[in-house]
């Protein structure tokens, strides 16, 4: 499949990658090559990521019930 010698937690990743494309038919043979798919997985990361990462958002926005919109009001404290 991939040709060359490459990092074994990369190969896995984007071996998975390529596996969930090509069961959905979203892999266009043009794109089909290990160096397209793990920069295609770095950016994908990055968006995830890194707006957490360079504290433009919270790690747990978007997650439910770990939003600090839910604090009741008794609990919280006010600093003077």
């Amino acid at each position: 499949m991939f040709q060359g010698v490459h990092d074994p937690n990369e190969e896995k990743v984007v071996k998975s990658l390529r596996d969930t494309l090509l069961s959905k038919g979203q892999l266009p043979e043009k794109y089909d090559d290990y160096h397209t798919l793990l920069r295609f997985w770095i950016l994908y990361r990055a968006k995830q990521d890194g707006p957490v990462v360079l504290g433009w958002r919270h790690p747990w926005e978007g997650h439910g019930d770990h939003s600090h919109d839910h604090v009741p009001e008794d609990k919280v404290l006010i600093h003077e």
